[in-house]
């Protein structure tokens, strides 16, 4: 999460592996609702784990639905993928962590690079 001026503008998102969550999509929030951008915000004031610089680390409790253009594998990412164009859709608060995606579920998709 990167703090802007007022308000975090950047967030990165995790997805499941086989030892937790590894960051997959760096998304901002330009397209969010006002109201959501602001509870965010707040949560993330409240929430805070470790900072690094302008980096903000908070426990992994929210879901979001995103969409993409593609993905494409990446040695660079922890995750080893990388989504291109990621776009947030959608604050989803009744799906608790555990039902998110594994990075085990996106070898059905075809990689961009290969």
């Amino acid at each position: 999460i990167r703090d802007g001026a007022s308000l975090f503008t950047h967030y990165t998102l995790g997805i499941k592996d086989d030892v937790g969550l590894v960051p997959f999509a760096k998304v901002s929030n330009e397209e969010l609702d006002e109201d959501l951008v602001k509870e965010l915000h707040d949560w993330i004031k409240e929430n805070v784990r470790e900072k690094f610089g302008p980096v903000t680390s908070v426990p992994a409790q929210h879901v979001f639905e995103i969409s993409f253009v593609g993905i494409t594998r990446s040695t660079r990412r922890k995750s080893g993928i990388m989504a291109i164009q990621p776009k947030m859709n959608a604050f989803l608060p009744e799906i608790d962590i555990e039902e998110i995606d594994s990075i085990e579920s996106l070898s059905k998709w075809r990689f961009d690079n290969q």
